[in-house]
């Protein structure tokens, strides 16, 4: 069968058979429903979405998989909205999405204390990212991409205390500074790139005192002039930032 043959009625058909099914992959689909019998899958670990540019809805059956570890619904353009229960995949260790959302409600991905890992694109309405972030306790990568709307400063994050390694920031056009909120992060963080964000006209000045910092990576942010003088030793890796170039 022909991915772009699978429908409702195949999956509720596998789902029936095939109780112990662990991992489920469905790269490029094109159904438009989901089946709520997915919550008969109770060792399902893996679930692979991607690339659906038809579903617009996952069920709140999803959140009953409570061995799942990994999700990903990454560039399903019309997905209207995260479960408002998915806070209750206890198990869940890595989440890539697209959603239509403008904002994550609270109490929803925010408070997945399990997460490590978070990948959040292609959201063209994502004005906000979650505000209950201080939640997440184990999260170690964050990767945000091509939201065009989205203001990492927009919401109250001044107490966040993170855990994080990596951070990537990839076109997200509103970026013209670095949220405080990172700052939580001065501990922990090795891994910081910074790409396609064309209005971030300056580093501020306390990423100097990120002391595990070992990479920074900057590429195609034409308005960016300046390093903040006395960062701790480094690789930099610098492409198409052609004022910061000559500023060095």
């Amino acid at each position: 069968m022909a991915i772009e043959d699978i429908n409702e009625s195949f999956l509720q058909t596998c789902f029936s058979r095939f109780k112990y099914l662990r991992m489920l992959v469905l790269f490029d689909s094109t159904f438009e429903a989901f089946p709520s019998s997915i919550a008969s899958l109770k060792r399902m670990r893996y679930l692979q979405l991607s690339g659906n540019a038809s579903i617009t809805k996952l069920p709140d059956a999803v959140c009953k998989l409570q061995s799942l570890e990994i999700l990903n619904v990454l560039g399903c353009v019309n997905l209207e909205e995260l479960p408002r229960d998915i806070s209750k995949l206890i198990s869940l260790r890595s989440l890539e999405v697209t959603t239509k959302q403008t904002s994550f409600p609270d109490n929803v991905v925010g408070c997945m204390k399990s997460l490590r890992y978070l990948s959040i694109g292609d959201c063209g309405n994502l004005t906000s990212l979650p505000r209950d972030m201080s939640y997440l306790d184990a999260l170690h990568t964050l990767i945000i991409w091509d939201c065009k709307q989205l203001d990492l400063a927009n919401g109250n994050y001044q107490l966040i205390q993170l855990r994080l390694r990596s951070l990537l920031i990839a076109g997200v056009p509103r970026v013209v500074a670095l949220p405080e909120w990172l700052q939580g992060a001065a501990n922990t963080l090795r891994v910081l790139c910074i790409w396609g964000c064309e209005n971030l006209d300056a580093l501020p000045e306390w990423l100097t005192s990120f002391t595990s910092l070992r990479i920074l990576h900057l590429r195609r942010c034409p308005k960016l002039v300046s390093l903040p003088e006395g960062m701790h030793p480094l690789e930099v890796k610098i492409a198409d930032c052609p004022q910061l170039k000559r500023g060095i």
